[in-house]
């Protein structure tokens, strides 16, 4: 009986040490094919700026974005358009990065502020700028001044937080901030942009993209 015991109580220990090492081994296993990916905008003088990045076709956040436990491949960043400035590196506003298990892989763009004051590529003969949503609008030079030829439908302030969407009556509440497409429809939205409130439309966050800001009577 005792041998049985003491068999019972070997084997038991045994297991034990063996999945104790098991456990470091799977924890690699785990973070196996992992790494970090680090992308920034900056000007020219290296003073980071908010243009918009995207990763595979999809906007991650503006000036600098740093994605954790990705799959190790090869990643294609866009450099969105930024107003008053011009994309100078990489050129095309694009850029193939490759993630390396475990390590951390970087990639940086450069602006140079714009002569013309517009940012962007070109649209129709016109100048483009680009939200954080990632809606292009098109502008127009009138005199001194550069406006946006279309409704804003941004979704977000400037700093990526969501705006609040709502159908329901809020002519009760103290400060709504709000945006919803005309006639709860989000098919008018490209077309006609969204509406705002006005305290969604005045929050300090911004609506506008940088270096954009709503009409004022000055």
């Amino acid at each position: 009986m005792k041998k049985s015991i003491r068999k019972v109580l070997g084997l038991a220990l045994g297991f034990g040490l063996f999945a104790s090492a098991l456990a470091p081994v799977s924890a690699l296993a785990a973070g196996k094919g992992i790494g970090t990916l680090v992308i920034t905008t900056q000007d020219t003088s290296k003073k980071q700026v908010a243009a918009p990045i995207s990763v595979d076709g999809v906007l991650k956040g503006t000036g600098k974005v740093i994605l954790k436990k990705l799959p190790a491949k090869t990643y294609e960043v866009k450099f969105g358009d930024l107003a008053g400035y011009t994309i100078v590196s990489p050129r095309s506003g694009k850029k193939k990065v490759q993630v390396k298990a475990g390590e951390v892989a970087r990639s940086t763009a450069i602006y140079k502020k714009s002569s013309s004051g517009v940012g962007g590529g070109t649209t129709g003969g016109g100048k483009t700028v680009t939200d954080v949503d990632g809606n292009v609008y098109n502008t127009v030079t009138i005199g001194t001044q550069t406006w946006m030829k279309e409704n804003l439908k941004v979704t977000k302030y400037r700093d990526g937080t969501a705006i609040p969407t709502t159908t329901a009556d809020i002519s009760a509440e103290t400060s709504p901030a709000y945006q919803w497409a005309y006639n709860g429809d989000e098919s008018n939205a490209a077309a006609y942009g969204r509406l705002y409130t006005w305290h969604a439309a005045t929050d300090s966050r911004g609506l506008c993209p940088a270096g954009w800001h709503l009409p004022t009577a000055r």
